[in-house]
């Protein structure tokens, strides 16, 4: 369960990451949760930091997963913009297709408020 809310976990993922991701993150959840297949990670990486922080933290994002590879050619340089008050990373891995993964929790605060 995310921070002790009722309901699946939501995992953002490339949209090349297969969806059985979100699957799997939800194995014990009584229901049959979608992918976050509505949100583009090109469209909100391409508005800079700030925001694509506070759109997870208003979806109700509870993980993010890094692709290298995949990371939209934007202004928005992940990981290396990411701030530690806005993300705690959980493990990181090496996929010859992807190169570095890296999965992170999404903080509950984000940057709301902030301006983008």
């Amino acid at each position: 369960r995310r921070r002790g809310q009722p309901g699946p976990i939501r995992v953002l993922t490339s949209e090349r990451s297969p969806n059985w991701i979100s699957f799997y993150a939800n194995l014990n959840y009584p229901g049959a949760p979608c992918p976050m297949g509505n949100m583009s990670l090109k469209d909100m990486a391409g508005k800079g930091y700030p925001t694509f922080v506070r759109t997870l933290t208003d979806e109700g994002v509870d993980y993010f997963l890094y692709e290298e590879r995949y990371w939209p050619d934007t202004r928005s340089h992940f990981p290396e913009d990411r701030m530690n008050t806005d993300f705690k990373k959980l493990g990181e891995w090496h996929h010859p297709d992807t190169g570095r993964l890296i999965l992170y929790r999404v903080a509950p605060h984000g940057r709301q408020g902030r301006p983008s």
